[in-house]
């Protein structure tokens, strides 16, 4: 495949390679060169986000764990909800 630098120096990667290896903006890919040839290679890091049954998750093992009670949030989201409906 053969692509054309721009005059700013950048390479654009054509869609279908972005989307084959699920690239995004913001995605860190290693250049590594020799005498002859220049190589792009995927980080080994994990991506910190990927689809999953359909759904875009979180899978960095970095996050930080949440301070929140999560039953009571959904507890007082579901009762605002409530409330809502009931006209109040």
């Amino acid at each position: 495949m053969i692509i054309t630098i721009d005059r700013a120096g950048r390479v654009v990667l054509p869609k279908s390679i972005r989307d084959r290896f699920h690239l995004l903006p913001g995605t860190e890919i290693e250049l590594t060169t020799d005498l002859e040839s220049i190589k792009l290679s995927l980080r080994d890091s994990k991506p910190a986000l990927a689809l999953k049954d359909g759904i875009l998750v979180h899978t960095a093992s970095d996050a930080p764990p949440l301070d929140i009670d999560i039953a009571a949030f959904i507890a007082q989201g579901r009762e605002a909800r409530g409330q809502d409906l009931a006209g109040r």
